[in-house]
């Protein structure tokens, strides 16, 4: 298991790394708001998913695998805690009705 967070941090770690990059060449006036934020997009909905599918793939057999099922159940019990005190959150600080749903969303996400 500790091979497969250290493959993901450090894929997480170059993605970092390549916006990091974006962020100083935006600062630069290299890069355009409008050329950051398409850039930010095909590498979250792109490139992200594409390099963690990648490197978690070559180590993937039939002996991990069984390793590997408790990570989808345990994804969605931490976006519903994140959920559930994002909900919470919004109820002791008396968030504005309108705002809560964006509120529950960035914490619960």
């Amino acid at each position: 298991m500790g091979a497969i967070l250290q493959t993901s941090f450090l894929s997480v770690l170059l993605i970092l790394a390549i916006c990091a990059v974006g962020a100083w060449l935006g600062r630069r006036g290299t890069m355009h708001l409008a050329c950051r934020r398409d850039l930010s997009r095909i590498i979250i909905l792109v490139l992200l998913p594409s390099l963690l599918f990648s490197k978690l793939s070559v180590s993937a057999s039939l002996d991990n695998l069984l390793g590997w099922s408790p990570l989808p159940i345990v994804a969605c019990l931490y976006v519903a805690m994140g959920f559930l005190i994002g909900h919470l959150t919004c109820r002791c600080l008396n968030i504005a009705p309108d705002l809560r749903r964006p509120v529950i969303a960035a914490i619960g996400l």
